[in-house]
């Protein structure tokens, strides 16, 4: 998988269609289908009973919960995304509270023929999603940052001025909604806060990141925010990334690593 490919939510020119939608346009494997065609490697990575293991459908692909760690729990996630596949890959084991922690990423090769759009797994750590009023105020800061374009990968205590202009801009937009109260304003700034905070932290193992929204932001068992998904993620430098293609040998052979 080469580096720095990145794919946007923006047309490359104004009357084109966005990469997102080209992803999501492409021809690919049902993801039924995948998971029925590779259930010799999956089986004993966690995966029993999909229906009930599933913890969340996005745009490409299906998170499950999995037993894979002693005392833990954990996700295996399905995704035709090849940016989160890539960035996951490149984040094994490299950690930081900000960030859900990548422990293994695979490539099932036979869905990328046919020039379909193919499926990755990635074996990463299970996070909470945000409170339901946080996703709603998490909103704000979406809305914020498509129009404001702002760079959060810097602490916002060093930039005092840039914290004032999004409390301007973020009580219009508490406004606009019909949820401006202080508490609200002063939610909305925290998260801000911890938002900047995870990209903070991603830009420095190497990605830069924007695909900021509530269902990307997650916490720990602790509290701590950290960013979910690392789709769209955008390597500082060239990088080559080599995904292993997932078979039963791969599969039996991390369950020997992760039990050891």
């Amino acid at each position: 998988m080469a580096g720095r490919r990145n794919y946007s939510e923006e047309s490359d020119d104004d009357e084109g269609p966005s990469t997102l939608s080209v992803i999501l346009d492409e021809p690919h494997y049902p993801l039924g289908h995948v998971l029925l065609n590779t259930r010799e490697a999956v089986q004993p990575l966690g995966i029993h009973d999909p229906p009930t293991q599933r913890l969340g459908k996005g745009s490409f692909g299906t998170a499950y919960e999995v037993g894979l760690l002693p005392g833990k729990r954990s996700v295996l996630k399905f995704t035709r995304d090849p940016t989160e596949a890539q960035a996951s890959a490149f984040l094994v084991g490299k950690q930081s509270k900000h960030v859900v922690d990548i422990y293994e990423t695979w490539s099932l090769n036979w869905t990328h023929e046919k020039s379909l759009r193919g499926w990755y797994a990635i074996h990463r750590a299970y996070l909470n999603p945000l409170s339901k009023k946080d996703s709603e105020l998490m909103h704000v800061l979406w809305v914020l940052y498509e129009d404001m374009s702002l760079d959060l990968k810097f602490p916002r205590a060093k930039h005092r001025a840039m914290n004032d202009k999004w409390k301007s801009y973020a009580r219009e937009e508490l406004d606009e909604l019909g949820m401006h109260t202080q508490p609200n304003l002063a939610r909305v700034m925290h998260l801000l806060g911890e938002v900047s905070a995870c990209v903070h932290a991603l830009h420095g193992l190497g990605i830069d990141w924007e695909d900021i929204h509530a269902d990307n932001m997650m916490r720990r068992d602790d509290g701590t925010m950290a960013i979910g998904d690392v789709g769209y993620g955008l390597m500082h430098e060239d990088t080559t990334v080599h995904v292993a293609n997932l078979t039963p040998e791969v599969a039996q052979a991390y369950l020997q690593k992760v039990a050891a």
